[in-house]
């Protein structure tokens, strides 16, 4: 018998190390977009098109992308599934943050206009 422990804590160690650049990547690619596509983007659902900014549509893709390059390469779905949530977690975080810094976003309107774009987003996302 071989002892194999040592060989599996240096493949979880690589998957770990893996999956942590995937994320960190897929991060720096959605860190242009987040606020632009959050907090900017003016289309509200039912009354105006979604078309009205691209960064919404970029940022669609871009996700759409990151999807069908996981399920590609097999990735399991629930490791997928845990991408996805901290991405929306990060896009969340970002956009709240720019949100603080703004003084133009603290109206009912623009409320109203975020729930929308994040609603674009959860409509993706299912």
């Amino acid at each position: 018998n071989f002892d194999l422990s040592e060989l599996h804590t240096l493949v979880s160690d690589k998957a770990i190390q893996i999956y942590q650049t995937v994320l960190t990547r897929m991060r720096e690619l959605l860190a242009p977009l987040a606020v632009s596509a959050i907090l900017e983007n003016e289309a509200v659902m039912g009354i105006s098109p979604p078309r009205s900014s691209p960064f919404m549509d970029i940022l669609l893709q871009l996700l759409t992308t990151f999807n069908r390059t996981l399920n590609v390469h097999g990735v399991d779905p629930h490791l997928v599934g845990q991408l996805f949530m901290q991405l929306f977690y990060y896009l969340c975080a970002n956009a709240l943050n720019s949100l603080m810094d703004r003084r133009d976003c603290c109206h009912w309107s623009k409320g109203i206009k975020i729930l929308c774009n994040l609603s674009y987003l959860e409509d993706w996302a299912r």
